[in-house]
């Protein structure tokens, strides 16, 4: 059969690159519309989307036509091949594809979008060599987990007829304002300037203006606003609207509808009496000090920083009042910061009465406010100064007060107008999602159990004003005649406005980094916060609605117009039932829910509880439930103690293998399915494999793209992969029989050998370099229906991934320690060598320590006992810290019966001789310790002080021990070790 480019080869180093600059730079982004989590990069898709769909041209079986269209369209001049360091490899058709992929994928617009024209070139022209029966040459490409729309969007771009199918309706509104809307309503001069632009643009020349200028028969062109027209304060001309008008008309009347927001809430917003404008208010939660003798008020704050940066350094000083039993804050700027502003009022869950120091534990805290006991106060307020444009802070005062109370009254009045409804009383989901996702479980456990209460009085007001506006927009289009048009406007509002809830929570923090105010979800789960920030919705700064729709929405809109005309068929519904008919699809590109990472119904609750409020005229249909959907969502949500809710492992897989089964059933018989995936725990892999096999699936390539950004939140501390695998599927064959497990053992090895070699030279390691090696083995078994030993037990997924991870950490070891003779080297010692160098200090689930112990013959329990390498809290475990286990008595010593201790302790022993400054004791011990003469002690120290980062404790200490080897070494062959 003949293979597609995706099967052979494809350039990971540079799509590795291009994704992970993307996640850092999302100017022009479709993510900047609304957020979905764990969206793709558009660069990866793009890349696997268009190898997906061409043949490889190198393959012999591979139509002579297309193979000189490649030769003739990828000049050796434009596109010579070229390895990851510049040097020249041979110049064949393949080569040049992938060289061509390394600019497709770029971000250069210009070079691009030149770019694309010639990927779809060739992808029309292997649909036509690969069907000359007179079919349409638009290759049919399916995403049945389509989410944010990143792979539909790529398949649009490169001139595909893209179906989207998604269960979730939030997911399901982004994809219309992605996928759909702005292709068929964004192309240039398709539509003609309304006459309420012209009116704009006539109203805009005449206030530029003096008056003085201004006479009667000015201007010929000018058109007269009608009566008790409010036109909106914004700059559209006629080339802007014909380039692209939902653009436009989304620009326009998403300032007409801030125009009238702040006509009716603006005075909740008021400017400084000098004209500055403010951008945030920085609050507190407060409570009352438990003991009886004090009773004071305790602001719980994580800092006292309000900008971190060096022109001007600037905290808050809390003044505590002993009278009043209140504190206060001032503004200290440079060197008035005479405290330190790092010091918390609430740490670990306990909070500290800055007045009489006693301490309110976790249980009071949690205890307060589920009761309602706990307050706010404000800290310090952010504003723009008028005179310098620049960002400035001041203290609390009392017309702060004043303008809140007036924002309760306005609130109140709202909802005796509109009814209590206007306020989201649905219940925010109580159940952990799974030991290792939080979801929105965090708040429900202080008492935030339904979707109003997480937002102040004043934010509520403005989200239910915005609401309403948007909601009564249409009526004011009256001289837009298409409807469909009208709906189109209005819906791109309304998941643009689905932002805001994200923006204007009381769980957004304020990052004196930056510094600004951080949206509430940083990561895929809304933790609690103690202090918190409230952005001006008017203030023109991130997070306000005219950054919303200049900045975000119309961005995204422009860069999904580019993809030129054609739009998706987006559908709602389950990928496990598809409404297309069987054999139909020639390529599915996919991205199903990562086991139990993100519990993508929970968190689009958080947004569609505004949506709803907002769009259900238009999308009754959509919208029509109390909350999203999840009874068919296709995600592990499982845990301890009552539960509302409770999907098994098992119950995942089974959801897995019917939607892959579905897959199977509609992808052409020489049709491919690429799934990408990422996951840190081997039992999510044996959850995705155990359903790809059991639907007939088969793994022909693997490819590991590098698509995160380590210093996202959810990567700090945590085992988080910095790749997603790209599994290549085509159907198993029919018949395809059973294989006997030390046959496929052996082919594993060959096989594992050459692409490990491969992925080593890609730059791949850590965790990231175990789960690359999943997808080459898989090629091995799962082209069986079954695999079993020679006893005729069948062999379980769980087995066969333990002798990849076996075959890894041999490979591994090998490498790091320079050596293939690692059978010298103790079992622990070699288990904390790949341990670090696959996690460093990441918290990591404890199931995954056993599965690695498992490879060295180890019992993780030796593993983290008081005196051992790894640490356990809860479900993860982590290395101890070397910091610790110095201070461990008798470390490294050997044993009553004289057995000598593994490398590894002993090098940490002379760690801690070595903080002392104490070389004598250090030569002693190492005469006790057996391991003078052992020259693997000096291959662990340097292999460990290799893989760790710089300025890494541990590091620096092995990094003393190596320099210290040949004096230690000349102490033996003097004999003062003996």
């Amino acid at each position: 059969m003949l293979k597609r480019l995706i099967e052979v080869a494809l350039p990971l180093k540079e799509v590795s690159v291009s994704s992970a600059r993307e996640k850092l730079t999302r100017h022009g982004n479709i993510s900047t519309l609304h957020i979905w989590w764990a969206r793709r990069p558009l660069a990866a898709c793009r890349a696997v989307v268009f190898a997906s769909l061409i043949p490889d041209p190198d393959d012999a079986n591979c139509p002579q036509d297309f193979r000189e269209l490649v030769t003739q369209t990828l000049s050796p001049d434009e596109f010579k091949p070229r390895n990851g360091d510049g040097s020249t490899v041979e110049d064949t058709p393949r080569n040049r594809c992938l060289e061509f992929i390394k600019r497709l994928v770029e971000r250069d617009s210009r070079q691009r979008e030149s770019c694309i024209q010639v990927a779809r070139t060739l992808i029309a022209a292997a649909r036509k060599s690969d069907h000359t029966d007179g079919e349409s040459h638009v290759s049919k490409v399916l995403d049945p987990f389509a989410g944010g729309g990143a792979i539909p969007l790529e398949a649009l771009r490169l001139g595909c007829e893209a179906h989207a199918v998604d269960l979730n309706p939030v997911a399901h509104l982004i994809e219309l304002c992605t996928l759909v809307y702005p292709q068929k309503y964004g192309q240039p001069d398709s539509r003609p300037v309304p006459e309420y632009i012209k009116r704009l643009i006539s109203r805009n020349r005449a206030t530029r203006k003096p008056k003085r200028e201004q006479r009667l028969f000015d201007d010929a062109e000018a058109v007269a606003a009608l009566e008790g027209e409010i036109i909106p304060d914004v700059e559209i001309t006629e080339a802007e609207y014909r380039k692209n008008p939902l653009a436009a008309d989304v620009k326009y009347w998403g300032h007409l509808i801030l125009k009238q927001a702040r006509s009716e809430i603006g005075s909740c917003y008021p400017s400084e009496p000098d004209g500055s404008l403010p951008l945030a208010w920085v609050w507190a939660r407060t409570i009352r000090c438990g003991n009886p003798t004090c009773g004071a008020v305790i602001p719980l704050f994580r800092s006292l920083w309000l900008s971190k940066n060096k022109t001007r350094r600037t905290a808050m000083r809390m003044v505590a009042d002993h009278t009043t039993h209140e504190c206060r804050f001032e503004i200290a700027v440079g060197q008035d910061i005479d405290f330190d502003p790092n010091i918390p009022t609430i740490q670990a869950g306990k909070a500290q009465c800055p007045f009489c120091q006693s301490v309110v534990d976790s249980k009071a805290l949690r205890s307060a406010s589920i009761n309602g006991h706990i307050g706010e106060q404000l800290m310090a307020v952010v504003v723009r100064r008028s005179r310098t444009n620049t960002q400035d802070f001041r203290a609390p005062e009392r017309r702060d007060e004043t303008v809140d109370r007036e924002a309760d009254s306005k609130l109140r009045d709202l909802i005796a107008s509109l009814g209590p409804q206007i306020i989201p009383d649905e219940e925010v989901p109580p159940d952990r999602p799974a030991p290792n996702a939080r979801g929105l479980s965090g708040v429900v456990r202080y008492g935030f159990n339904t979707f109003g209460k997480l937002f102040r009085k004043r934010q509520l007001l403005a989200l239910v004003t915005f609401s309403k506006l948007i909601r009564s927009v249409e009526s004011q289009m009256s001289e837009i005649t298409d409807d469909s048009y009208k709906q189109a406007i209005v819906t791109v509002l309304g998941v643009s406005f689905g932002r805001a809830p994200d923006h204007w929570s009381q769980f957004c923090i304020w990052n004196p980094t930056a510094p600004t105010t951080q949206h509430s979800f940083g990561r895929q789960a809304l933790p609690m916060v103690w202090d918190f920030s409230e952005t001006n919705p008017f203030g023109g700064s991130a997070g306000d609605w005219s950054a919303s729709i200049n900045s975000n929405t119309l961005l995204a809109i422009v860069s999904a117009s580019e993809t030129q005309g054609r739009p998706a068929h987006c559908h709602r519904g389950t990928a496990t039932k598809l409404p297309f008919d069987s054999n139909s699809v020639e390529c599915v590109v996919t991205d199903p829910p990562y086991y139990e990472s993100v519990p993508y119904g929970d968190l689009s609750d958080f947004f569609y509880v505004w949506l709803k409020r907002t769009l259900s005229g238009i999308h009754q249909d959509v919208l029509r439930t109390p909350l999203t959907p999840k009874a068919e969502e296709a995600i592990a949500y499982y845990g301890g103690g009552k539960r509302k809710v409770q999907k098994t492992p098992e119950w995942y897989e089974s959801k897995m293998c019917d939607a892959f089964r579905e897959i199977a059933r509609v992808v052409r018989s020489d049709g491919i399915a690429s799934i990408m995936f990422a996951h840190k725990t081997t039992s999510a892999w044996e959850r995705i494999i155990a359903a790809m096999n059991e639907a007939g699936l088969i793994a022909t390539a693997s490819w590991p793209i590098h698509t995160e950004n380590m210093t996202r939140m959810v990567a700090m501390g945590s085992a988080a992969l910095a790749s997603s695998v790209t599994l290549v599927c085509r159907k198993r064959n029919e018949g395809a029989g059973s294989g006997l497990w030390d046959d496929v053992r052996q082919e594993l090895k060959t096989v594992a050998q050459e692409r490990l070699d491969f992925f080593w030279s890609q730059g791949i390691r850590g965790a990231d370099f175990f789960i690359s090696a999943i997808g080459p083995a898989l090629s091995v078994f799962g082209k069986y229906e079954r695999v079993s030993k020679l006893s005729g037990e069948d062999v379980s997924v769980g087995l066969f991934l333990d002798e990849v991870r076996s075959l890894v950490t041999n490979y591994a070891l090998a490498k790091i320690l320079k050596t293939t003779q690692t059978g010298t080297i103790d079992p622990e010692s070699r288990f904390y060598v790949v341990w670090k160098w696959s996690y460093a200090d990441a918290k990591v689930p404890a199931d995954e320590s056993f599965k690695l112990a498992q490879a060295f013959g180890l019992d993780t329990e030796s593993l983290w006992d008081k005196s051992g390498v790894l640490e356990k809290s809860g479900e993860n475990v982590q290395a101890t810290a070397v910091a610790k286990r110095i201070k461990v008595k008798n470390l490294g010593e050997p044993t009553a019966d004289g057995a000598p201790a593994s490398l590894i302790d002993v090098l940490h022993r002379m760690c801690a001789f070595r903080e002392k400054g104490d070389t004598e004791g250090m030569v002693q011990f190492l005469g006790r310790s057996g391991h003078a003469n052992n020259h693997s002690l000096w291959l662990v120290a340097q292999a460990v002080s290799e893989i760790l980062p710089d300025g890494d404790k541990e590091k620096q200490l092995m990094q003393g021990l190596l320099n210290q080897k040949e004096g230690l070494e000349e102490a033996a062959r003097q004999g003062r070790l003996f």
